[in-house]
Order: structure tokens, then C-alpha cells, then sequence
């Protein structure tokens, strides 16, 4: 795998920074976040992974964009996941077209289903009606920093089988929860026999594996900014007339802080070039979500001891990183299931005697 981008790399992840970057600070000040939604969507930063396959690194680098300015929008989810399970459902072409314009946001629901390891009860449960699919439940953490037109719910049949519905946002209740990241509020949304349409497995499918790629590099653009935040102030803040830089202690938090991160990018650029067409030998998209949740609190650890006690207050940006990176690292499976994944996939590779 190669570890150096392209000039063209180079510009999309550039040009991916400014936009939010400026988009982050419109809507700290107030604007509306559906409009800056459509904004994205006309500068092309929502169908990076609705193309034909190879995607490349474009995808990662664009939601780790989003991670290191603190887009204030579910990116993995409104950004790749939603859009890449549209691409693999051929009758949502039109809906697909709106999504990927900004014009319309499609929230995944219940994906907890998917990464729960079947231990618990299925949040959200659907049943095959006279009209056709009905989908029953609350589903909770639902990522509704913009008014939804509809969500993609994933629901278990009578079988016990993971389906994903199309559920139009008009046939739901819609209950606002707290939430550690308040850049990103979260609903609880209940579905009472609402009509879904359904989409094909390969939706299913595209909607976990881009969903876990997403989050993942979030959480790297959160990481790199936590690291460079704690690396600038170690070489303004003084004490005893010198930098905090030059004492080892603080040298030694930063290297590692460095390690964690660069060791974290080549998981996630590894992750997305094996999005869709994963190697036999190792799902990557799993390795990547098992590392990324212990890397990214304990360079958000290093980074609060650098800072001291500026760290830990309100006014400082430092918080805001650390809440984004909670939230990512449960996202699409935290790193215990994907663990599991990895193990079971090992288990079921080994030839008994």
C-alpha cells in the first residue's frame, strides 16, 4: 500500500478542509446547518464513495477533513455510508441524486442492529404487511443535526434477519436526547408501523462497511488536530523562561501522540482502499476500528497533559475534539466487536486436523 498521496490527494484533502473549515465556522455563528448541508453537496463532498470501485483514499480523506475541523454534521453517516447504500440500490437513483446534491438528508436509524453481535434485542423490528414492509421501534443516538426527509432504518424481520427500509421522516415521532458531542445532536425516533421500502443486501452491506471507514477517519482528523493543538502550545507555553517543548517528559508525550496518529492513517488509508473489495486474509476496515478507539483516547489523554489545566476548561477547543472522538470510536461497531469480527473471521479461516 502506498504512504504518500498524490498531488491530486493532496488537493481534494486541502480543498475538503477549507470548505469545512469555513462551513464549521458559519455555523457557529449561527447559520443553518440543512443549508450548509447543500453547500457541501454542490462542491461534491457527499458522493465520494457512490462511484465505480476503486474509490481510492478520496473518501478517507474527506471525512478526516471533516474530523480535524469539527464539522459540525454527521459526516460518515450524511457523507459516505447513506449515499454508498443508495449507489448499491438501483431504484433510489433519484433519491441517490438528492442526497449527494445536499438537498435531502437520509439518516441511518437502528444501525446498532448490525453491530451488536446479536446480543441484545433488535431496536427496531419490521413485518411484511399486506401493503408491504412495516417498521416498528425506537431507535436511539440517531444523528439528526439536520432535519431529516427520511431515514434508512435497519430492522430485524420474524427471522431474526437484518433488513435496511427506506422510512419517510413523516411517518416517524422524533424525540431529542442529550449528547456528549453537542456539535452533533442525537434523536431518539420511534417508528410505529411505519411503510418502508426495502433496499437490496448489498445496501446493507455498503451502509456498515462505509459507515465504519467514515468513522474512523473522523476520528484520525480529530487525533491529528488533538496532536497538533498539544504540539503548539508545548512551543509557546514557557516555564522557567523556556519552552514546555524542551522538557522530556512533554518531548516524550508528543512522540507518542505522533506514533498513535501516523500508525492510526496508515489503518484508516489501508480501511478505505478495502472498503468494498476487502482482502481474503484480513478485513481492514476491522483492524482499523479495533486500533482507532485506544489510539484516540490515549492521544486525547497526552494531549490534556500537555496542555494542563487550559485543557480541561470550557472555553478551550481541546473538549470539543475529545467528545467528537467518544462518539466515533462506538460509531459502527466500537473496537470489542470488531475484535470479535476479526477473530471469528480467523477462527472460520483455520483447517481442523
Amino acid at each position: 500500500m502506498k504512504l504518500l498521496l498524490s498531488e491530486e490527494e493532496h488537493d481534494i484533502a486541502g480543498a475538503a478542509g477549507l470548505c469545512f473549515a469555513d462551513v464549521t465556522a458559519r455555523v457557529t455563528a449561527g447559520a443553518d446547518r440543512s443549508a450548509e448541508l447543500g453547500i457541501i453537496g454542490e462542491l461534491g463532498w457527499l458522493g465520494t464513495a457512490t462511484g465505480p470501485p476503486p474509490h481510492g483514499l478520496a473518501p478517507a480523506l474527506v471525512a478526516e477533513a471533516a474530523g480535524r475541523t469539527l464539522l459540525p454534521l454527521p459526516f460518515a453517516e450524511l457523507g459516505l455510508a447513506v449515499p454508498a447504500a443508495l449507489a448499491a440500490w438501483p431504484e433510489g437513483a433519484s433519491l441517490l441524486e438528492a442526497v449527494v446534491a445536499g438537498r435531502q438528508a437520509w439518516s441511518p436509524a437502528g444501525v446498532d442492529l448490525l453491530v451488536d453481535g446479536g446480543r441484545g434485542s433488535p431496536p427496531l423490528r419490521a413485518a411484511l404487511a399486506a401493503g408491504g414492509w412495516v417498521v416498528s421501534g425506537s431507535a436511539h443516538h440517531v444523528q439528526a443535526a439536520v432535519a431529516s426527509t427520511g431515514y434508512l432504518a435497519v430492522a430485524a424481520d420474524e427471522e431474526g434477519v437484518s433488513r435496511l427500509f427506506a422510512v419517510a421522516a413523516d411517518n416517524v415521532e422524533i424525540e431529542a436526547t442529550p449528547n456528549a458531542d453537542e456539535t452533533c445532536p442525537v434523536s431518539t425516533v420511534t417508528f410505529d408501523g411505519a411503510a418502508g421500502r426495502e433496499l437490496p443486501r448489498a445496501s446493507v452491506d455498503a451502509l456498515s462497511r462505509w459507515g465504519a471507514v467514515g468513522s474512523v477517519a473522523e476520528l484520525l482528523g480529530c487525533v491529528e488536530a488533538q496532536r497538533d493543538l498539544a504540539v503548539a502550545y508545548a512551543k509557546e507555553r514557557k516555564q522557567f523562561g523556556v519552552p514546555i517543548g524542551s522538557f522530556q517528559a512533554v518531548k516524550h508525550h508528543c512522540a507518542e501522540m505522533h506514533v498513535l496518529v501516523e500508525a492510526l492513517r496508515v489503518a484508516v488509508w489501508a480501511a478505505a482502499i478495502h472498503a468494498v473489495e476487502q482482502e481474503e486474509s484480513i478485513d481492514h476496515v476491522a483492524v482499523a476500528k479495533s486500533y482507532a478507539g485506544k489510539a484516540g483516547m490515549q492521544v486525547g489523554k497526552l494531549a490534556l497533559q500537555v496542555h494542563g489545566g487550559i485543557g480541561f476548561t470550557w472555553e478551550h477547543p481541546l473538549h470539543r475534539f475529545l467528545k467528537r472522538t467518544t462518539r466515533l470510536t462506538s460509531a459502527f461497531g466500537d473496537a470489542g466487536w470488531h475484535r470479535e469480527s476479526l477473530a471469528r473471521c480467523h477462527l472460520d479461516g483455520l483447517s481442523m486436523p
